[in-house]
């Protein structure tokens, strides 16, 4: 849902058109503050920055002054670090990217390496699989569209609208045809076409499934200023107008989807004009109206805008009306409807791509500064950061024993004492066990549902925007309990065989015992010197060293393994055991005379 952006400073658009295509983890230190990371292998303008499924952040395309690029890596923000993954097959600047709902990415349509002074526009569509690292050609759009808009729909089809036909050289007009691409069946079908050919707009996924486009321009040199926004229906496959902005925006600027429903549109500016907008106004889905909201601190075009974890939304770079290239940024509270001066990139950058992470920073990487397109990338954190440890007193712990789970929040970075909540969750098995409230950085959780085996259990933080969110872990072992059925202190003479009974018990002396639950002898040790002993069961009592299930035995039926003592010396021995899918060893004592 990226908007289509403009690459170069309006200023210098007649030469940014013809340059666009002829080119054939450090540590967070606090609150909103900039920290580099890793610097991609390649220097990029024009690409796209998509948040995959698991967490990393695929740089695909764009160019550099080498030409258009079809490379591409990936972001972990574990290490911070990029790596090459597979390329794209054929290069691109000004695609779309979109992810979609099986974890793929779709890129479609940009400009390649064409003629001197001119690109080639593309049709075709490429597909990203993170499991592969690879891409595969899929089937081509109708219409050839570089800066373009896409958006996935809930119906997981993707919207992809407007832009411009190409050749880049010359003037440029843009189209006002949509069509949709279809992940069933990997193909491309026209829908309802916008009120007006646009491309540099914006689009934008409402809550309640519709699709908002605003502002771009129909065509340059001269260019025309739009106001207007529509409104697409995927239930209907048509375009329809909706209030108009109240500020003409050509190319440039954000939208931004709030978490209560409302789109913030800021910046941009008027193409072939010196004019770069400070201005901000909020789109209502339930009034179909913009209105004013309160104006940026520095007027940006080209910036990023990216909704933050604690509803605000940072906007950062892009350059003002002299041309000038930004390191600011500032964010924008949808409380007071105003906008503040945050911490300044390390980087002047505009045209750069944002995308936020799942632990609450924002990547920002690529774009270009006044003498040259970057490979750098760096991290806003918008709060501190912060540490979450568990602990369980009872570990092992007896099956239906109520094992008390503690989760403690500290801050890694920052002072006070985080607030929110904890959610504990059992990953061996994905079942949420419950959340709770911290107090004075803590949370506890009690459960007896932990059934016998090893879980991976996590305590996930969040709920606090002064504090990043965090997760702690532990792993977690569940044992049967043992009833003794014979008296463990009675001895027998060497030679004997003496019957060893039991059943498997949970925490409270409830037989668990069955038949399909296989109890099996592992050995025979003296306990005083953990000595090997003889394990010989006489006959064919016990084949295979198992215990027989004796369903007379107990309350409910239990388990006999007829040891022979023959050969074990005068002592206290244990005859050690595994219980089903119980993780931990178990020894029945006897004693020997």
């Amino acid at each position: 849902m990226n908007p289509a952006k403009l690459f170069l400073p309006i200023s210098r658009i007649a030469s940014a058109l013809l340059l666009l295509f002829t080119f054939g983890v450090a540590s967070p230190a606090g609150a909103q503050t900039w920290v580099p990371t890793g610097s991609m292998i390649t220097a990029r303008l024009g690409h796209t920055a998509t948040m995959l499924a698991n967490g990393r952040v695929l740089i695909a395309g764009g160019q550099n002054t080498s030409g258009i690029l079809a490379s591409a890596e990936l972001y972990d923000p574990a290490t911070g670090i990029f790596t090459a993954t597979g390329s794209m097959t054929i290069a691109r600047s000004g695609h779309t990217a979109t992810l979609l709902s099986s974890g793929k990415v779709l890129i479609a349509g940009g400009g390649t390496n064409g003629s001197p002074g001119c690109s080639t526009i593309l049709s075709s569509a490429e597909i990203y699989d993170p499991t592969t690292g690879t891409f595969t050609a899929t089937g081509s759009m109708n219409q050839m569209r570089v800066q373009a808009a896409s958006t996935l729909l809930s119906n997981g089809k993707v919207l992809i609208a407007g832009g411009f036909p190409g050749p880049s050289c010359g003037g440029v007009s843009g189209v006002s045809s949509a069509e949709l691409y279809d992940p069933t069946t990997g193909t491309f079908s026209f829908t309802g076409s916008m009120n007006t050919a646009r491309f540099s707009f914006t689009q934008t996924l409402l809550n309640n499934g519709d699709v908002l486009i605003a502002g771009g321009t129909p065509f340059t040199f001269p260019g025309q200023d739009l106001a207007s926004a529509e409104l697409y229906d995927p239930a209907t496959g048509s375009f329809t107008l909706t209030g108009s902005m109240t500020t003409p925006r050509d190319s440039g600027h954000t939208a931004t989807l709030l978490q209560d429903g409302l789109v913030l549109i800021a910046g941009g500016g008027l193409i072939g004009q010196p004019v770069v907008f400070s201005s901000a106004e909020l789109y209502d889905p339930t009034t179909g109206t913009f209105s004013a909201t309160g104006s940026m601190t520095t007027a940006r075009l080209a910036h990023t805008a990216t909704l933050l974890t604690g509803g605000k939304v940072l906007l950062a770079g892009g350059h003002d009306a002299s041309s000038n290239i930004l390191a600011t940024a500032e964010l924008y509270d949808p409380a007071t409807k105003t906008f503040t001066p945050t911490a300044t990139l390390s980087a002047a950058r505009q045209a750069q791509d944002a995308v936020l992470l799942n632990n609450g920073n924002v990547l920002v990487v690529g774009g270009n500064d006044a003498s040259s397109i970057l490979a750098s990338a760096e991290l806003f954190q918008s709060s501190a950061s912060s540490a979450t440890t568990m602990s369980s007193p009872a570990n092992p712990s007896v099956l239906g024993e109520p094992v008390t789970l503690t989760a403690t929040v500290t801050p890694s970075s920052g002072t006070g004492t985080p607030t929110g909540t904890i959610t504990f969750t059992d990953t061996s098995t994905s079942t949420t066990l419950g959340t709770q409230t911290l107090s004075s950085g803590q949370a506890t959780l009690t459960t007896s549902s932990l059934a016998v085996g090893t879980h991976n259990i996590s305590a996930q933080y969040s709920g606090d925007s002064s504090f990043q969110a965090s997760s702690g872990s532990l792993t977690q072992t569940v044992e049967y309990g043992l009833c003794l059925l014979y008296d463990q202190t009675m001895a027998v003479h060497s030679g004997a065989v003496i019957p060893i009974k039991l059943e498997l018990c949970d925490a409270n002396g409830n037989d668990l015992s069955n038949s399909s639950v296989i109890v099996h002898a592992t050995g025979v040790v003296l306990v005083s010197t953990n000595t090997p002993g003889t394990l010989e069961s006489p006959g064919n009592a016990n084949p295979d060293n198992d215990f027989r299930f004796d369903s007379t035995l107990g309350s409910g039926g239990g388990y006999i393994f007829n040891l022979s003592t023959g050969g074990l010396g005068t002592g206290t021995y244990n005859l050690q055991f595994t219980a089903g899918s119980d993780p931990v060893p178990h020894a029945a004592q006897f004693e020997v005379k």
